[in-house]
This record gives structure tokens, sequence and C-alpha cells, in this order.
């Protein structure tokens, strides 16, 4: 005695779920470039001294170099390369931190999850 079992539409199944994957992942992506965006605007809008930290603007080379790094599809960098970006970012012996970028992803942090879940659920829907 054997019984079989056959599941009819499995193909199409399995071609439906890759569809929503890609979907995620291009969310995903999506999300990531929306919310470091943000978050890049936001640090240049602290450094420029109109959120709650110290304007650390005096010839704005600091605040033009601030730039993004796309590092892998979920992780990107905002940074300045400059040497002394860090010690006005932690301060030094004689001068308190101005937490530019610190504070800007504490401050940011719902709102990059939620462009992040509202992209990602948007392209898995449209899939």
């Amino acid at each position: 005695m054997a019984i079989s079992v056959a599941i009819i539409g499995i193909d199409k199944a399995i071609a439906m779920i890759k569809k929503k994957e890609r979907g995620a992942i291009d969310g995903m992506n999506n999300g990531m470039n929306k919310a470091t965006l943000l978050i890049w605007g936001e640090v240049k809008e602290s450094i420029s001294g109109h959120r709650a930290e110290p304007t650390s603007v005096d010839t704005g080379l600091f605040l033009n170099t601030v730039g993004i790094n796309n590092i892998e599809p979920e992780t990107r960098e905002i940074f300045s390369p400059l040497e002394y970006a860090k010690h006005l970012e932690y301060g030094t012996s004689s001068r308190n931190g101005r937490y530019h970028f610190k504070n800007t992803a504490d401050r940011n942090r719902s709102k990059v999850i939620e462009i992040i879940k509202k992209e990602i659920k948007s392209a898995v829907e449209s899939a």
C-alpha cells in the first residue's frame, strides 16, 4: 500500500515567495537610502547649529566634508574625513564633545526604523 501526495501549484507558490523576498530586499535598500539621507541632513543641521548641539562651523570645511559611504547593502556610514572631526565629536582635554553624529542617530532612531519598515512593507505589498 502506498499513499502519494502532490502539491498542486507549488511552483507558483515558490515563485511568489521569491518575488516577495526580492521586494523585501529592494524595500530595505530603498529604506536604507532614505534613512541615510535623513541622518546625513540632520548631522549637517546639527553641525550648523540648527539642532540642540552647539554650532561647529568656522570655515565651513567640517560641514562640507560630511559624506556617506555605502559599505554593504545593509550598512551605511556617515562620516567626515577631517582629522579634527573626532575632536569636535568626542571633545578633547580642553573642549567638550559636541556629539553631532551620536546625538543625531539617537534623536532619529525611531524615524529610521519607521522609514525602513514602511519601504519594506510597500515593496512587499507591490511585489
